[in-house]
C-alpha cells in the first residue's frame, strides 16, 4: 500500500530522503525549521527526530481528523487495507430525516443566552444536538440530509469524505464580500450570526477537500472551485501550529490557483491560550480578539508567477514605484537588457567588448567618450573563441593600454577554444550563489551546436537558455557578441545584416552594430534597436589603434565609407577622367573609353545612382552631375 497521498496531504516541504520509501519533511507537531519528520510511505511508519514524537499512519489521519484513520491499520499478516479513498452514494439503512429533525429539537429545547443568540443561524446551517448535548452538523446533497458530523465524535455513516461546509450555503454567497475560512464547523456559527460569509473543511487544519471524478473517486487534486469568484479570502484558523500551518497551505493553494485573490491569514494575539479559534473569541471576549486577529491579518505573498508570466494587478502597478535604472554605459549598454553586439568578422568586436568590460570593471568615468553610470560592476566574460592564450595576451595589451589600471579584479573569465556543447550549463552552475552583474558571451555562434539559427526553433533553444539565465541569477544585463551574414556592405549597419536577424531580432532588447570601412583601421558604430532608450540614428567613426578603439566623433557622410574596395579603384579611376561638373552623357562617354568590356546603360545608370547614394557626387539637375566627397585610398 502507498501511504505517500496520506503524508502529502499533511506535511509540508517533503523530500526523498533515500531508496524504499523514505522521506523527509518538517514535522506538524511542532515549530519545525529543518526537517525532522522522518516517514516511509511503503510501510506507513513515521518519527520525528526533533520532538521525538512516534507513530502509524493511522494514528497520524488520526490526529489530523482524516476521514475514516481505520483505513491505515495493517492487519496480522502485514498486509494493509486498501487506502485509495472511494466516494459512494450513502446506501445506509438510517432514517436521515428522523435524526435531524431530532438534533433540530434537541436544539430548540437548549436554553443559554449564547445559544438563544445563536439557534436561528444554527437552524439555517443544520446544526443540532445528540441526546448528550453533543453538535451535531448535517451534510446535505441535492436538498437532502446524507450524513451526519459530531463534534470531535466521528461521522454517520463513517467513511464520508471531506469536503467544504456547509456546501448547501456557501452558493448563495456573494463574490463582492469577504470570504472568511475557518479551521472548524462550529467556528462557522458566530460568523454567520455577525452575517459574515464563512466556510470550512471537514477533514480538520491541515486538510483539503479533494475534487471527485466521474467515477465516484476521490482525485489527488484540490477542490478550490468554490474560491474563483471570491477575490478577498481570510483564513482565520486556531491559535496552534496546525491551525497556523493549516492555512498557510491551503492559503498558498489558493493563491497559485487564482493568482489575483487577495489572501490574508488572521494573525491571533500571541498571549491568548494555545488552540483559540473564533467560537472562543465570541464566547468569551465577545469577538474582541477575532477582529483584533483580523486587523492583525498577514497578507500570503502573490505568486506572480503564471507559467512564464509575471502577474500584475493596476492596483500593483499603481503602489509600486518606478525604478529608472541609468543605463551601464550610455548609447552602448542599458540596464536590465539583453543586448547584441553585431558585426562583421575583423571589425573588432572582441576588442571593443571587452574594452568596454575593462572600462566598466576599473572604474572609469567613460568608454569611447560615452558616460559610464554604472563602475566596478561584477562581470563574467565568456571567450568561446580566442583560447586561454589569446585571450590572456589581449587582456594584457589592453590593460597595458588603459591610462590607470586600478586592479579591482571585478572581472572573472571563462575561455574555451572553438565550436563544442553549449556553454550554458556551465555558466548556471558557476554564477550559482554568486552575485554576478553583467554577462558577456562572445561569441554566439559558438554557443548554439552548429544549429541553423534562421529557424526559430533552434534559435529558441540558447536565447532561452540565456534569458532563464539572466533572470535566475538576478543579473543585471547580458551582452552578447555575434556575426553578420556575408556580403551586404553596401546596406550599411542595418539589424537585417546579422545571422539569424529575423528570429534573433524579436529577442533582443538593445543592438549596437559595428563594420569595417574603406578606410585603414577605421570602423563605423551606430545603435540599432534600442527599447525605451530613446533613439540615435548617429554614425560614429572609430578608429582601431591596438589594442584600443578611440571615438574619432560622428560621421555625418558614411555612405562613401561602407564601398566596397573593388567599386572604389572603379569610382576614382572613372571620376578621375571627368570635369566638374559633367553629364550623364560625359560619364556613358568615360565608361565607353576606359572599360576593356561593354557595359550596358542600365549598369551605367547604377553605377551614377551608387556613386551619388554614396555621396560621392551630387544630382544637380536632369542629367548633369558634380563631384562631392573626394575617394581617399587605403592609408590616407
Amino acid at each position: 500500500m502507498d501511504y505517500l497521498p496520506l503524508f502529502q496531504s499533511v506535511l509540508h516541504n517533503i523530500k526523498r530522503a533515500g531508496s524504499q520509501g523514505q522521506y523527509i519533511a518538517l514535522c506538524p507537531y511542532h515549530k519545525d525549521k529543518n526537517p525532522s519528520f522522518s516517514f516511509n510511505a511503503i510501510v506507513g511508519v513515521w518519527n520525528c527526530k526533533s520532538c521525538g514524537k512516534k507513530g502509524n499512519a493511522y494514528q497520524i489521519a488520526k490526529d489530523f481528523n482524516m476521514d475514516n484513520p481505520t483505513q491505515y491499520i495493517s492487519d496480522s499478516n502485514g498486509t494493509y487495507i486498501e487506502a485509495t479513498p472511494k466516494h459512494t452514494p450513502p446506501t445506509y439503512d438510517i432514517d436521515f430525516e428522523k435524526l435531524y429533525s431530532q438534533y433540530i429539537d434537541n436544539l430548540k429545547k437548549q436554553d443559554t443566552p449564547l445559544l438563544n443568540d445563536f439557534k436561528k443561524v444554527m437552524m439555517d446551517l443544520g446544526i443540532g444536538f445528540d441526546d448528550t448535548g453533543n453538535l451535531v452538523y448535517s451534510m446535505w446533497r441535492d436538498g437532502k440530509v446524507y450524513g451526519f458530523k459530531y463534534h470531535k465524535k466521528g461521522w454517520k455513516p463513517t467513511g464520508l469524505h471531506n469536503h467544504w461546509y456547509p456546501s448547501h450555503r456557501i452558493s448563495s454567497y456573494r463574490h463582492d464580500k469577504t470570504l472568511y475560512i475557518c479551521e472548524g464547523e462550529k467556528d462557522i456559527i458566530p460568523l454567520r450570526y455577525v452575517d459574515l460569509q464563512a466556510i470550512t473543511n471537514t477533514g480538520g487544519a491541515l486538510s483539503i477537500p479533494k475534487i471527485i471524478d466521474e467515477n465516484n473517486e476521490v482525485t489527488n487534486q484540490s477542490d478550490l472551485g468554490y474560491f474563483k469568484d471570491k477575490e478577498d479570502i481570510v483564513l482565520t484558523y486556531d491559535n496552534d501550529d496546525a491551525g497556523y500551518g493549516g492555512a498557510e497551505k491551503l492559503g498558498k493553494e489558493i493563491r497559485d490557483t487564482y493568482p489575483l485573490h487577495s489572501i490574508k491569514i488572521a494573525q491571533w494575539d500571541k498571549n491568548l491560550p494555545k488552540g483559540w479559534d473564533i467560537y472562543d473569541s465570541f464566547e468569551k471576549d465577545n469577538a474582541v480578539s477575532f477582529y483584533k486577529a483580523i486587523a492583525n491579518a498577514k497578507t500570503i505573498d502573490k505568486n506572480r508567477k503564471i507559467g512564464g508570466f509575471e502577474v500584475f494587478t493596476e492596483a500593483d502597478f499603481n503602489a509600486m514605484e518606478v525604478v529608472d535604472m541609468p543605463m551601464i554605459v550610455d548609447n552602448f549598454l542599458p540596464s536590465d537588457s539583453l543586448v547584441v553586439l553585431a558585426g562583421e568578422t575583423g571589425a573588432n568586436k572582441s576588442f571593443f567588448a571587452m574594452q568596454m568590460a575593462m572600462a566598466i570593471a576599473n572604474g572609469d568615468d567613460s568608454f569611447l567618450s560615452f558616460k559610464i553610470n554604472q563602475k566596478e560592476l561584477k562581470i563574467l566574460y565568456v571567450d568561446t573563441e580566442l583560447g586561454s592564450r589569446k585571450l590572456h595576451k589581449r587582456y594584457k595589451k589592453i590593460q597595458e593600454a588603459f591610462p590607470k589600471w586600478n586592479n579591482n579584479e571585478k572581472i572573472t573569465w571563462f575561455s574555451k577554444k572553438g565550436v563544442g556543447e553549449a556553454p550554458y550549463e556551465d555558466i548556471d552552475k558557476f554564477l550559482e550563489g554568486k552575485e554576478f552583474d553583467l554577462v558577456i558571451i562572445d561569441c554566439l555562434y559558438n554557443t548554439k551546436n552548429n544549429a541553423d539559427i534562421s529557424k526559430g526553433h533552434n534559435v529558441s533553444k540558447f536565447t532561452d537558455k540565456i534569458t532563464i539565465l539572466k533572470d535566475k541569477h538576478n543579473l543585471n544585463s547580458v551582452l552578447c557578441v555575434h556575426h553578420f551574414n556575408k556580403g551586404g556592405k553596401k546596406e550599411g549597419l542595418i539589424l537585417d545584416r546579422m545571422n539569424g536577424a529575423n528570429n534573433l531580432g524579436n529577442w533582443l532588447e538593445h543592438s549596437v552594430l559595428i563594420c569595417k570601412t574603406n578606410l585603414l583601421g577605421k570602423r563605423l558604430i551606430k545603435t540599432d534597436k534600442m527599447r525605451d532608450d530613446g533613439e540615435n540614428n548617429c554614425h560614429y567613426l572609430l578608429n582601431f589603434n591596438y589594442p584600443l578603439l578611440e571615438n574619432e566623433g560622428i560621421a555625418e557622410e558614411w555612405k562613401h565609407l561602407v564601398v566596397e574596395d573593388s567599386d572604389m579603384i572603379k569610382w576614382s579611376s572613372l571620376l578621375g577622367q571627368l570635369d566638374n561638373p559633367f553629364t550623364t552623357k560625359d560619364f556613358y562617354g568615360v565608361v565607353d573609353r576606359y572599360t576593356k568590356v561593354e557595359i550596358t546603360d542600365r549598369s551605367k545608370r547604377d553605377w551614377l545612382k551608387n556613386m551619388n547614394n554614396a555621396n560621392v557626387i551630387n544630382h544637380i539637375k536632369q542629367g548633369h552631375w558634380e563631384k562631392n566627397l573626394p575617394i581617399l585610398k587605403k592609408g590616407e
